[in-house]
């Protein structure tokens, strides 16, 4: 087995490993019912194409710069991955898979100084046994990490692959993409930011845009529209002015300086007749925040004030686990046209996102 090598934590060069090579395999882990977003973001961005699409992930070849993988606002996570022909983790031990899988870490570890690897995760069925702990305690010492037990910075999962022998997949980045650096508040219930950037995605951002979030939360669809492009407004509304005060500082960590706020009631806004083009709504879900008996009042004054703000052909999604009263509501409303309807997978929870459009 290899000695051990330097710390791998801190590179000397802000560029090392992310210069064009031959086609590595990779996997976009992204949320289910989403998937086809981030394969169309990644063929715009990347300029790469999915081989392979499954609930929750896609394939693909890549040769370019690594860091421009990390760029792709829709997506999870990403992992290089790498086919080890072994039939037992047992084999990874040996001397020519351990150094294969060793130095694929290590090129993740060293692309860019400005990501930091202290520790290393190993994630596996059977990750507490004494052949995945030996496995991951001679990684994380070749590498020069800490090898911990949950939340490490270098993530490796290892699962059995399709054509046989075993995967591993290893994640780009210290943390998962979906974790913005902006959010400094973990305000309950707030959206997932990868999920929100979908959300903005499929509405569509255009430079005019007045863009209203109702019950915006901490700000995490603001915070991704603003940073989508330009619009002419956006306006967040909250009954609550703490989750308003954190809306107001993770605008600011993301540098989104042009956003509004205001303290109201959702099915009250403060805003003109025919006056919006864009509106998101997080809905209460009634787990985390507001309750089924509250809901049955609140969604239908919502989708009539939606209505009242609303310029024709105005675009509205709107996210719940209210499946069955959103669907009565959206059947056969007057004012909103129903354009698509999405099942995710979010946080173990598996709301349904509505796409309508003001007629």
């Amino acid at each position: 087995m290899p000695s051990k090598r330097p710390d791998v934590g801190t590179s000397t060069s802000s560029s090392a490993g992310a210069r064009p090579g031959p086609a590595a395999s990779y996997l976009v882990e992204c949320a289910l019912g989403l998937e086809d977003v981030t394969a169309s973001e990644l063929a715009q961005r990347v300029g790469a194409r999915l081989d392979g699409l499954t609930p929750g992930e896609g394939r693909f070849r890549y040769d370019g710069d690594i860091r421009r993988l990390l760029s792709l606002r829709t997506a999870q996570a990403v992992y290089r991955v790498v086919h080890l022909d072994v039939p037992r983790p047992r084999g990874l031990l040996g001397d020519a898979h351990f150094r294969a899988l060793s130095e694929a870490m290590r090129a993740v570890c060293v692309r860019d100084r400005n990501l930091r690897f202290r520790s290393l995760r190993l994630a596996a069925a059977g990750a507490d046994s004494a052949v995945m702990i030996r496995l991951r305690d001679a990684l994380a010492g070749t590498l020069g990490l800490t090898a911990v037990g949950e939340e490490g910075d270098l993530l490796l999962r290892l699962r059995p692959a399709q054509r046989g022998g075993w995967e591993a997949l290893i994640r780009l980045t210290p943390r998962p993409l979906a974790t913005r650096a902006w959010r400094t508040h973990n305000y309950p219930g707030a959206l997932n930011g990868a999920v929100a950037a979908a959300i903005v995605t499929l509405l569509v951002p255009r430079p005019g845009d007045v863009f209203v979030n109702a019950f915006c939360g901490s700000g995490t669809l603001l915070v991704e529209r603003g940073l989508a492009g330009p619009a002419a407004q956006l306006i967040g509304i909250d009954r609550e002015a703490q989750p308003l005060a954190y809306s107001r500082v993770h605008l600011a960590a993301a540098g989104v300086r042009s956003a509004l706020l205001a303290q109201g009631d959702a099915v009250a806004l403060p805003m003109p007749t025919a006056s919006t083009t864009v509106i998101t709504a997080d809905l209460p879900f009634g787990h985390h925040i507001g309750h089924h008996a509250e809901n049955l009042l609140v969604y239908r004054a919502a989708l009539d004030e939606f209505a009242r703000i609303a310029r024709p052909g105005a675009r509205l999604a709107a996210l719940t686990h209210e499946a069955t009263l959103m669907d009565r509501l959206t059947r056969d409303h007057p004012a909103w046209a129903l354009h698509g309807m999405r099942r995710i997978s979010l946080s173990g929870l598996t709301p349904r996102l509505y796409l309508l459009q003001r007629r």
